[in-house]
This record gives structure tokens, sequence and C-alpha cells, in this order.
């Protein structure tokens, strides 16, 4: 799965603000009242900076949660912190990754808009994007994806390949394959190892039956992140159908020799070289308990 983050608004703007509103009035009040008056000022603006501060901790806690694929952990930090804090858009953001974590898109879609209410910032509609097209809501995200394109605040988003790559993720979900190969393609000149769009381009390639560019693209996404388990599948699945046995078992070995790899990855890699083994392309379609999973969204 590909890590999910959130643009948390930093706490040095809000704390030197906090600090500029109160040290202005302080010089004035000091000629006046001397330093006490100016003393409860400072304090007052030390509290809102450790209550700022605390907040990021807070939210940064959850985005740790989701990217260790600990969704029901976020969920549980997350639920007191919303009802203390309700019109905080961050936290209306983190729910909606929660949930779309837990494979709840409904659930997720109406705390995106809330937040994008709120906020409407890039990144959160980049969200609601992702919500709607898990909801089937094509027009909807389609619309939202392009407005956000057009806009300042997607002009200015510094992952631009995001929002590309949801365009091209959408028209695929609308049957739209020649569109969503031009988008996909968009994303990647953008970012060569944007590696949802090179798995999601290589799958799309593989449903058009052209088995050499779908080759190429899952190689490089296998480039793009040596420790994801899903382009070896997918070349070894191509290779498999094509009788080179040998060259797949290279991959399968080459892979398992990462040291780092998840436990569950090494385990259906050790499926996966068990099926190859056998050469029956039949059994390698399921070594992983279903097919290769890059049509996830673009989140941020």
């Amino acid at each position: 799965m590909q890590l999910l983050q959130a643009q948390i608004p930093s706490s040095d703007s809000f704390a030197h603000a906090a600090w500029r509103r109160v040290l202005a009035p302080c010089f004035i009040i000091l000629f006046i009242l001397c330093t006490p008056g100016c003393q409860t000022l400072k304090d007052r603006g030390s509290e809102a900076r450790r209550e700022d501060e605390l907040l990021n901790t807070q939210k940064n806690l959850v985005i740790g949660y989701i990217n260790q694929g600990q969704p029901n952990m976020a969920l549980r930090e997350l639920r007191p912190l919303l009802t203390k804090h309700p019109e905080d858009a961050d936290f209306k953001n983190l729910m909606g990754l929660t949930y779309l974590s837990l494979q709840n898109p409904k659930m997720a879609l109406g705390f995106f808009e809330d937040s994008h209410r709120l906020q409407p910032r890039a990144s959160v509609a980049l969200n609601l994007s992702s919500a709607y097209i898990e909801t089937k809501q094509f027009a909807k995200a389609m619309k939202t994806l392009k407005d956000l394109r057009n806009s300042p605040a997607g002009k200015e988003y510094q992952y631009p390949e995001r929002i590309l790559h949801n365009i091209g993720l959408c028209a695929e979900r609308m049957d739209k394959w020649k569109i969503a190969e031009k988008y996909y393609k968009l994303a990647i000149e953008i970012n060569p190892y944007y590696y949802l769009s090179l798995m999601r381009l290589g799958q799309l390639y593989e449903r058009m039956r052209n088995t050499e560019f779908a080759v190429r693209e899952y190689q490089r996404a296998r480039d793009a992140c040596m420790k994801c388990f899903d382009p070896v599948h997918a070349l070894v699945t191509q290779w498999v159908a094509k009788g080179e046995v040998q060259k797949s078992m290279t991959l399968i070995q080459e892979y398992l020799a990462d040291k780092e790899l998840d436990a569950a990855d090494r385990l259906r890699a050790r499926k996966l070289m068990a099926s190859t083994t056998r050469s029956d392309p039949k059994n390698i379609i399921h070594a992983q308990n279903g097919r290769v999973r890059p049509t996830r969204t673009g989140t941020n």
C-alpha cells in the first residue's frame, strides 16, 4: 500500500502569529501598566503555542497509525479528538483516510466533504476525489479533479502526478481506456518512479492484451519499489505463461534476498516460488490470495 500523508499545518506559523498579536500591544501597555499585564498576555501566547503543538503531535500520531496499516488504532485516537475539535479540517481529513484504509469509502466521503468545506486544500480535494471514485460517483470525481487541476491550489500542489493518476483511474473505471492510458502516462512523465501509475498502466495493457507493454511497465514498477511484491507477482505471471520459468525463479530469488521485506510479502513470495516450481500458471494467479492491487487512488 502506498504511504498515506496529510498536509498538517506547521505549528510555527500559528505560534509566530500569536506572539506578534501579543507583543504589539504589550509594548504600549508596558508604559502604562508596567510588566504584570504584559506577562499575562505572554502566558496566553505560550498556552496557545503549546496547544497547537499538542494538536500537531496528535495528528502525526494518527498519520503514523495509518501509514503503518493500523487504521483501527487511528480510529480509536480520532474519535475523542473529533468530539473535542469538531471543526478541525485536519482531523476530518484523517478520519476520511482512516475509513478509506478500512475499506469503507462511504463513511470516508462525508469526512472528506466536511474537511474540504472547512479548508479547501489541494490534498483534501484529491482525497475527496478518491472517495468519489471508490463509491462509483465518477462524474463528481472527474469534476473535482479537473477543477483541482485548473485551480491555483492544484497548480501549486507538489504532487501533480497524484491528480493525474486519479483522473486516469476514474477514466479506467468508466471503461475509457485510451483516456486512462493518457493520464497514467502524464503522471509517469512528471514522476517516472510513480509506482501506482506504473502498476495501473501495466494492468491496463493486460486488459488491452498488450503483454509486451504490460511487462515493460511492471519492470519499471519493480525498479520504482524494490520491496513491493505486486510487480514481482505480475512479472512472474506473465513470464510463466510464456514458459520462462527460470527467469521467473531468478526474479523471486532476487526479491527474497532482500532482508528487509515485510513478513507477509515474504510469505507470498515463497508461495509464488512454490507454484512457479510446479510451472502451473493457474496456481500462480492465486498465489497471493488475490490479484494485484494497484487500483489504489492517489491519496494524501
